[in-house]
Formats: C-alpha cells, sequence, structure tokens
C-alpha cells in the first residue's frame, strides 16, 4: 500500500520471482498491478506493470525497472455536451 503526498493511497499487488546471483546480490523480476479509489489516480486501475531489477544487499540497493501495459478498454459512448 503506497500513499501519495496529497494522501491517495494506491495498493501494489504482485508475485514474480527471484534468483541469488552472487553472495550479497539478488535479481528479481515479476508483475503488480495497481488498485486506487482516487478520482486523479483512476487511470491506475487495471494497469499492470512488468518488474525487473536488482538487490544489492552489501550496500543496501535497489534498483529496478517498471514496464506498464495499458489495460484493454471497451470502447464508451461520450455523453452528449449541454
Amino acid at each position: 500500500m503506497e500513499t501519495t503526498k496529497e494522501g491517495d493511497v494506491v495498493m501494489v499487488t504482485g508475485k514474480g520471482t527471484g534468483r541469488q546471483e552472487k553472495p550479497m546480490e539478488s535479481s528479481y523480476k515479476g508483475e503488480v498491478n495497481f488498485m486506487t479509489n482516487s478520482s486523479r489516480l483512476n487511470w491506475l486501475n487495471n494497469t499492470k506493470a512488468y518488474v525487473e531489477g536488482m538487490i544489492d544487499q552489501k550496500n543496501g540497493e535497489v534498483s529496478g525497472k517498471m514496464y506498464a501495459v495499458k489495460p484493454e478498454t471497451t470502447p464508451q459512448i461520450a455523453a452528449p455536451a449541454i
């Protein structure tokens, strides 16, 4: 669960795998999904992202990349302007 500076809450769930590369270094990869009740961040709902990165346990550093995949949306008919 993450919170923005503005107070919006985003739930992040995911799964993946990790692998020990060296005695104090490991890698990870997987996928995450986002959910929020925030009207400002509602574009995140149903967004899936693929993640990959490295963990350096000796220096306490984590680095990674996230690739977002836009969710499939069904076409919507716009309401007439008033």
